[in-house]
């Protein structure tokens, strides 16, 4: 019998993979308790069976091959293939620290009245990022996936979430909630979303979520992420995950401009305005202006793809 199971799910990305599971071999597991780690191949067209392989008797590693491409559909899969009582998530570019397992286990026997357990990201660079990045990781979390929350462990608040990219859930509430295949990235798509659908699911029927802030991994920042792109791109999908998840249903709700929401489109020109005003300078305020702009355009596209059967003609 199985007491906890370590999933990573994967899409085309061998090489940072292989770096992953070189540390998960290292990881302490706690006396006592049985483990495997379930790794699920979202179709990729790279190595990355054969990196899986090559951990045969360095790992109790088990592999699942996922067809339908996106990261729920893969999320599902490890769920369905997961033995363990207790299940930990973790991104294929995040490196955990070497006692995460302990921290997670010992987190789940003290509080048994918890079902979500959430721990501390770091980024952790390929290359050193400019000072824009370096000085503004606050602003740009959700780009790099960094997550700091006050106090070592202790019982989330009801503004309070974790990410998918360090998590354990206890299995069998995982399988009550299964993770929403309409939300979540696709291929190289930055649209995520699935991991918060399932926590505000959960939550909201009762299910306890813990702050474990010793179980701490580093998440791997390739040197092609480190740019104003990949931040774009980043909050756009950020945008647009606010109308797919929240704003849909009331998204026509107030004044309107051009069919628009004339909040969104205030917001969209002031924010431009200034990003483009003060881009020589790379301040915070232009940081937050950029992220700004970013997001809004999410939102505004969005609506966009909502709306188009409607402005499809008959």
């Amino acid at each position: 019998m199985i007491d906890l199971t370590l999933a990573i799910c994967t899409w085309n990305r061998s090489r940072v993979l292989d770096g992953t599971l070189r540390r998960v071999a290292e990881l302490a597991v706690p006396p006592g308790v049985r483990w495997e780690v379930v790794v699920v191949d979202n179709n990729s067209p790279d190595d990355t069976a054969a990196v899986v392989r090559s951990y045969d008797g360095k790992l109790p590693v088990r592999y699942v091959h996922e067809p339908r491409q996106g990261v729920a559909f893969a999320r599902n899969a490890a769920v369905g293939a997961a033995a363990g009582d207790l299940f930990v998530f973790l991104d294929d570019d995040c490196r955990p620290a070497a006692d995460v397992l302990t921290e997670y286990w010992s987190a789940a026997q003290a509080n048994p009245q918890a079902a979500i357990f959430g721990g501390t990201i770091e980024p952790e660079f390929e290359t050193p990022p400019p000072a824009w990045i370096a000085d503004n990781l606050d602003l740009l979390a959700c780009a790099y996936g960094r997550l700091r929350r006050p106090g070592p462990n202790r019982q989330l608040g009801p503004t309070e979430s974790v990410l998918s990219g360090n998590m354990a859930v206890r299995t069998a509430v995982l399988r009550r909630y299964p993770f929403d295949t309409s939300l979540g990235r696709v291929g190289t798509g930055r649209v995520g979303g699935e991991e918060i659908d399932f926590y505000m699911r959960a939550v909201a029927d009762g299910h306890t979520a813990y702050w474990v802030g010793t179980a701490a991994v580093r998440h791997y920042i390739r040197t092609e992420a480190i740019s104003r792109d990949f931040v774009r791109s980043t909050f756009m999908g950020e945008g647009r995950l606010a109308i797919k998840m929240v704003e849909k249903p009331v998204r026509h709700t107030g004044p309107l401009f051009l069919g628009w929401p004339r909040w969104v489109l205030r917001q969209y020109v002031e924010s431009t305005l200034i990003k483009y005003c003060l881009w020589p300078f790379h301040s915070r305020r232009w940081v937050r202006a950029y992220i700004m702009s970013a997001r809004m355009s999410g939102h505004l596209r969005e609506a966009w793809l909502a709306d188009r059967p409607k402005r499809s003609p008959a």
